[in-house]
């Protein structure tokens, strides 16, 4: 019968560098905030209290969809495996890739 094909999984490489392009977000994402809530290189023309409470909002709301996401990429990292066939059209064993 032979293999059924799927669509490729993007490769170890660049699966490990996603990970680490979520940690710079994550650390820019909270600095930003900082610098919002602390007033620090920000020209927005608001409330000094109406700043405080968006820089909490983005804090923490960030927070939530970054774990979010991160369970997301996680539950999603499994290896793939690569079966061999014997010429009868078989599986004989799995191989991790």
């Amino acid at each position: 019968m032979g293999y059924r094909w799927t669509p490729t999984r993007a490769t170890q490489t660049l699966r490990t560098s996603s990970h680490d392009h979520l940690g710079v977000a994550v650390v820019m994402h909270s600095v930003l905030s900082q610098m919002l809530y602390a007033r620090l290189f920000v020209s927005i023309p608001a409330a000094a209290d109406q700043l405080r409470r968006g820089a909490e909002l983005m804090y923490y709301g960030g927070d939530i969809s970054e774990i979010l996401l991160a369970f997301a990429l996680v539950t999603t990292w499994h290896p793939v495996r690569k079966w061999t066939q014997s010429s009868s059209g078989k599986r004989l064993q799995a191989k991790s890739a």
